[in-house]
Formats: C-alpha cells, structure tokens, sequence
C-alpha cells in the first residue's frame, strides 16, 4: 500500500501479549499501533478481554480482524489489518491445544498466524503436524507469523532441536534471520532474566525476496505490556496470483467487522457470513 514508508510497503508486527493481555489492554493497543502496522498478528489472544483489544485496534484503523475463537481461559491468535482479507479453514488435522492456526488471504498472499503453547515432547507432535501446512503453502506467496516458542540451535536449551533450522529446509526464510545472518536476537526474557528469540515471521521463496526489513523492538515500555518483544516486518507485495486478484477486486466490496469473538464479512464471496479460523 502506499504511504509515508514509500510505495506499496506493507509492514506486518507480531506480539505474544501473554496471557491475553489483561490489564494491560492500553498499553498493548499503544505499541501495536505505535508501530502503525498494516497487518497485526497478536499471539495468547484469550476470549477475555479479546472483545475490548479488538475494540481498540479497530478504533486505530485495524478494522479488519479474526481470531481462532480459543475457550476461556485457553490461548489463540488474532488478526488485525487495515487490508481486508478472508478466512479459509486449515485443510490439515487439526492439532491438540494449547496451539492455533488462523490462515488468512490478503490480495497479495496468505497468512499463517500461530501459536505454539507446547514445550519438551509435545513439540515433536506439533512438528509432525505443522509440516503439513508448511508443504501445502511452500510454492505459494505464504507468511507464517506468532509465537512458535522454539529456538534456534545454540540458542540456548535443546526444547526445539533443529526445528527452526527445519523450516528454513522445507524452503522457507527466517525473515530477521535472512537479514541477519550473523549475531543473536531476542523476543522473549524469562522469569530469570534468560532472553531468546521464539517469535517469528517466515516466509516462502515466492515471497522471500520482497523481504526488505525485519527487526526487534526492544523498548523499555514494553516490559510493562508483555514479557515478549515485538517483531516488525516490512515488504514490498508480490504480484498477486489469479486468485488474489479476484480478493483484490471483490475486496472494496467486503467490509469487515469484529463482534467480540466473530470475524464477520458482509457481501463476501458467498452471500453468507464467514466463520473463524479453526482452532487447533
């Protein structure tokens, strides 16, 4: 879209707001809007107070918006962009809570956003099924974006032995790691102090190459909104295929709105209502 970044730029942030954000919706909508992202993927969304964040980002101009409609007091996703954009349900078996998938198509791509509420053995579980949904969008324009809670080798405890490094095998580009091939990063500081890196944007080969920014905010306010740190990405939109550009031209005529849990579309493609993402 063009703006004052340039022309056309899309800038997409994702933050884990831990636990839902609670109390601390307020500080939540001022550095997610602060960032003045087109494309906020918010990971630990919980269905309370998921209503008043969706509120508030719509207030700011992220009025498109969904979530993987997770039971209290159980952790999802949520989306929220200023572009509009259409749910489609996983076509993979659904996985066992505590993690999420809400897939999304924009006019110019497809987004995964995620959650992985999984350590230790239940990772290599959630691999297994995750691959299936990275296989099926590989050849396609596809951004994954949340909270995968792995980490890369040497980064600090063996949870996630190689499964970053995996991902980048099946194709696709650590989007700060592509920037950065050298040096370490953090999202994420523990309880004691330890800091690594477990949010991410991933992108397929399709798409990779319009990558041109990716970093990690690591203001001091952020503390006082989540344990995690936002990551910002920012790209130049791949020419859209066929199928995106019918989103593209039916887009003007959508107009999207959130009723607390409900991702509700008025005119879309088949006259009627569309429904949430699945929760896993």
């Amino acid at each position: 879209m063009e703006n004052e970044r340039g022309p056309r730029t899309i800038r997409l942030l994702t933050l884990n707001l831990r636990q839902g954000g609670r109390s601390r919706i307020e500080g939540v909508v001022r550095t997610v809007l602060g960032h003045r992202p087109d494309i906020a993927v918010l990971t630990e969304y919980r269905a309370t107070p998921g209503p008043a964040l969706g509120a508030q980002l719509a207030a700011g101009g992220l009025v498109h918006q969904a979530s993987s409609e997770p039971e209290r007091p159980k952790n999802g996703v949520f989306v929220a962009a200023r572009l509009p954009f259409r749910v489609f349900p996983d076509a993979c078996h659904p996985f066992a809570k505590p993690a999420a998938l809400a897939q999304v198509r924009f006019a110019h791509f497809d987004l995964g956003a995620i959650y992985n509420g999984l350590w230790g053995e239940g990772n290599a579980a959630f691999a297994q099924w995750l691959e299936g949904v990275m296989l099926r969008n590989r050849r396609r324009s596809f951004i994954l974006a949340g909270d995968l809670n792995w980490l890369e080798v040497g980064d600090g405890g063996n949870e996630s032995p190689g499964w970053v490094e995996w991902l980048r095998d099946l194709g696709y580009s650590d989007a700060w790691r592509r920037l950065n091939p050298s040096g370490r990063e953090y999202s994420w500081t523990n309880h004691n102090g330890t800091r690594t890196r477990v949010d991410y944007v991933f992108l397929s080969r399709r798409i990779a190459p319009y990558l041109t920014d990716a970093r990690y905010d690591h203001d001091r306010q952020n503390g006082n909104v989540s344990d995690h740190d936002p990551l910002i990405v920012e790209m130049m939109p791949p020419a859209p295929s066929l199928m995106h550009r019918v989103l593209r031209r039916l887009g003007s005529r959508n107009q999207t709105v959130s009723t607390g849990l409900a991702h509700q579309t008025s005119n879309s493609f088949d006259g009627s209502v569309s429904g949430l993402a699945r929760t896993l």
